[in-house]
């Protein structure tokens, strides 16, 4: 009786363990994860450098604007709605 309660025993600790070991490294990726999201805040926080018209997206993460005459390449933020992102906004 005492093998089968030891049996049962380990085999509860050993599932403790997996839950263990799963939840440290969930809870590092989610320190990860907060880290990048408050550097995202920081950026979209930040003051923009210059206020220009844009053009045209290149692909889902950068787009072209125009200032006073000259084309850049610039990022889109993650933050922006692109459906609302159409030719000629101020950006």
């Amino acid at each position: 009786d005492y093998y089968i309660k030891y049996k049962k025993l380990a085999c509860h600790l050993e599932i403790l363990d997996l839950q263990e070991s799963y939840i440290k490294d969930e809870q590092a990726n989610l320190k990860h994860e907060l880290i990048r999201a408050r550097e995202e805040v920081k950026r979209i926080q930040s003051v923009p450098l210059a206020i220009s018209q844009f053009l045209k997206p290149i692909n889902h993460l950068t787009g072209i604007e125009s200032t006073t005459g000259s084309n850049y390449v610039a990022c889109i933020l993650s933050t922006l709605d692109r459906e609302l992102l159409k030719p000629s906004s101020s950006v």
